[in-house]
């Protein structure tokens, strides 16, 4: 069975994959964004699962620029329902 794993290697990622490589039946697949898109699409190809553990908004987009950290809250609120939905 092959899983992947998003965000493999964040702090829950690579621990899920320390777990899951425990498994003989399971074959992990680790996708992170040091990964191109072009991977993603070959790792989703071969995937009977998928795990998202990934941050998308840190890893495409990082601090906006001139975001200072107290409107930071604001800022994540307005963007993360159009992000989520």
């Amino acid at each position: 069975m092959n899983i992947l794993v998003t965000g493999s290697n964040g702090f829950i990622g690579r621990n899920l994959i320390a777990w899951l490589g425990r498994l003989p039946e399971v074959r992990v697949l680790e996708f992170d964004q040091e990964n191109t898109l072009d991977e993603l699409g070959v790792l989703l190809a071969q995937a009977e699962y998928t795990t998202s553990l990934s941050s998308a908004m840190r890893a495409t987009w990082g601090r906006p620029k001139g975001l200072k950290h107290s409107s930071m809250r604001q800022n994540c609120s307005r963007m993360n329902p159009a992000f989520t939905s």
